[in-house]
């Protein structure tokens, strides 16, 4: 593959989406964009890890990536870590220890928040791609986008609509999955910049414009999907094209069994909803009729 990574294999994405918080305005959009990212990944062959819940704590952020890294431990002997995409979605800003992250009780440093993901001796060499959409640093071995600058805003929707950021990001890769990490950030930024955000100060309308911006520290390009030579490309969600070889049929196979996995994930999540609401209607009802 050159001075390309070779992503062919086993790759994960860890995506945390916090919306709801003790002193922080909430994100209703939250679940929205974490639900769009994780759909677009799972079309590329990634295996999705997420936190159900938009409630997190920190301590709940830090034990959900222990967690994530005794996973990936118990299977690198089996099945090697080609990729890791990290998605994270909350309220940000700057302190004096760079990018900071929000949780419902508490901020946490960003870097600090991931290194034992990001410098795991396990993954040393495994191409990683940090995701960051907050208001809003750089560490080693990753590449990551972020919604903003340090020290600028990343707009968000008030209501539950997918983020232009998350959104933008998502098209220009469902558009293009094989294509370079780089050429995918000059796409992002050059739509976005084009892409007013229309915001309220009272009652006058504001145009504001996004400048997602990206830093790098990997070693070789990376292409988070990778064709087989013979392959028409990506096999987008609806169903499959003619394969042209066993090899393309079989990476054909592993993306769609990876969003099969996700769909069953998603199903039990609604199943498990219903049931509690349920609940809520048959106390509700036993309550009136006392």
């Amino acid at each position: 593959m050159g001075d390309y990574y070779d992503v062919r294999g086993m790759k994960r994405i860890l995506a945390i989406s916090v919306g709801e918080f003790n002193a922080l305005d909430p994100l209703p959009n939250s679940q929205i964009d974490k639900e769009l990212i994780l759909r677009t990944f799972s079309r590329l062959g990634f295996r999705p890890t997420q936190e159900k819940e938009n409630t997190l704590t920190a301590l709940d952020a830090t034990k959900l990536i222990a967690k994530f890294c005794q996973k990936f431990e118990s299977e690198m002997p089996i099945k090697p870590m080609k990729c890791l995409a990290i998605y994270l979605k909350s309220h940000g800003g700057i302190d004096k220890k760079g990018t900071v992250v929000y949780f419902r009780d508490q901020m946490v440093p960003l870097w600090d928040l991931l290194d034992p993901i990001l410098k795991h001796p396990c993954l040393e060499g495994v191409p990683k791609i940090v995701i960051f959409e907050a208001c809003r640093s750089q560490e080693s071995g990753h590449h990551s986008f972020a919604a903003s600058p340090e020290g600028e805003y990343a707009y968000t929707c008030v209501d539950e609509k997918a983020s232009p950021f998350t959104e933008t990001f998502c098209e220009a890769l469902d558009e293009c999955p094989s294509q370079d990490v780089y050429d995918l950030s000059h796409t992002i930024v050059e739509r976005l910049r084009h892409k007013p955000i229309l915001m309220t100060d009272g009652d006058t309308p504001i145009q504001y414009f996004m400048a997602p911006c990206t830093e790098t520290s990997l070693t070789k390009r990376l292409r988070l999907y990778t064709p087989s030579k013979q392959s028409n490309g990506y096999m987008p969600a609806a169903g499959f094209q003619r394969a042209a070889s066993t090899s393309s049929m079989d990476d054909q196979l592993s993306s769609l069994m990876e969003q099969i996995k996700y769909l069953q994930g998603e199903r039990e999540k609604l199943i498990t909803e219903n049931q509690n609401l349920q609940l809520d209607l048959n106390n509700l009802r036993r309550n009136t009729s006392a």
